[in-house]
């Protein structure tokens, strides 16, 4: 259980860290496109779950059979990336079919960043882990 929390942890921190960087450094993309729907301020709240629900899911799915033994580290990230793909394209083609002006353009970014960025830090909390229980 320990070492499920630390993949969770880790997993958590590097996404977040990837994430953030990029929301900052697209917040002018992301205006152009969908500022008529956008809030002043984030919905904290509903970030944090939503990130809660995210790494648990990753975690649950991904890390725990690496851990288990029953897959890969390769394996492990192949399955994050398609966890981010589907969750990813689940919300922005359902914002594409629902929401009027919502752009297509994001939606091809927002898939793409997604699914890079989960596997990018499965990469680096994988790797990271195996290199302090020496496993590298």
């Amino acid at each position: 259980m320990t070492i499920t929390l630390v993949y969770f942890a880790m997993f958590a921190i590097v996404f977040g860290a990837l994430d953030a960087v990029w929301l900052k450094s697209t917040n002018k993309l992301y205006k152009k496109y969908l500022g008529h729907l956008m809030r002043e301020k984030p919905n904290f709240i509903a970030a944090i779950i939503f990130y809660g629900i995210y790494v648990l899911g990753v975690t649950a799915l991904a890390f725990v059979p690496l851990i288990d033994g029953t897959s890969s580290a390769v394996q492990a990230i192949a399955t994050a990336a398609f966890i981010a793909f589907l969750c990813y394209a689940t919300y922005d083609l359902t914002n594409l079919a629902t929401i009027k002006g919502w752009s297509i353009r994001i939606v091809v970014i927002d898939i793409i960043w997604g699914t890079v960025a989960t596997a990018l830090a499965a990469v680096i909390a994988i790797y990271t882990i195996a290199m302090f229980l020496g496993r590298s």
